[in-house]
C-alpha cells in the first residue's frame, strides 16, 4: 500500500463510519494533497483526509511510515486543528492514524488534546473511533474496502466522550 492509497482507504473508512454513526450521508469527502483547509491565520492547511457533515468535521492526518510517530508530528497536526477550528462552527474530531506505532508521549498529549490515535498496519485491520462507535475491520475475504461495500463491525466505545 502507498501513503495515497493508505489515505484513500482511510477516507473511504471514515466516510462509511460517519454513515453507520449519523444516518446521512456526509457534506464532503476529501483527501490527498489538494485537500486543504483555511485556517483563521489565512493558512490553507493540507489536511490528508477530512470528512464533513452538518454538525461535525472529522480531521485525520495518516502517517503510513517507516518509524513510530513522535510527538513533534502530533503537536504539528494539533497546531493545523487550532488554526483551522475557529473557522468552522462543528464540532471537530481529530484522529492521527499510523501504520507502524507511536513514540513515547505521543499517548499523553494524543489524551490531554483529545485526539484519537489509531495503529492500522494494514486493510484488514482498518479502523478507528468515531464518537462513540468503531469501526473494528472487514471480513478476512476482502482486502480491498471501498465506501459502497464496507464490512463494518461497529461497538460502543467505554469512553463516552464527544
Amino acid at each position: 500500500m502507498t501513503p495515497q492509497e493508505y489515505e484513500k482507504t482511510t477516507s473511504e473508512i471514515a466516510q462509511s463510519i460517519f454513515e453507520r454513526v449519523e444516518g446521512i450521508d456526509p457534506k464532503q469527502v476529501r483527501y490527498g494533497n489538494q485537500n486543504r483547509l483555511q485556517g483563521k491565520s489565512g493558512y490553507k492547511h493540507q489536511i490528508d483526509v477530512s470528512v464533513e457533515g452538518l454538525n461535525d468535521l472529522i480531521l485525520i492526518e495518516c502517517k503510513y511510515w517507516d518509524r513510530r510517530v513522535s510527538a513533534e508530528a502530533i503537536l504539528t497536526f494539533l497546531g493545523r486543528i487550532h488554526d483551522i477550528k475557529p473557522m468552522f462552527d462543528k464540532q471537530i474530531h481529530s484522529v492521527i492514524v499510523t501504520n507502524v506505532g507511536f513514540q513515547s508521549g505521543v499517548k499523553q498529549l494524543a489524551k490531554y488534546y483529545e485526539i484519537d490515535l489509531q495503529i492500522i498496519s494494514s486493510a484488514r485491520a482498518f479502523g478507528f473511533m468515531y464518537k462513540d462507535l468503531l469501526l473494528i475491520k472487514p471480513t478476512s475475504a476482502t482486502l480491498k474496502l471501498s465506501a459502497s461495500n464496507p464490512s463494518v463491525f461497529i461497538s460502543e466505545s467505554k469512553n463516552k466522550k464527544r
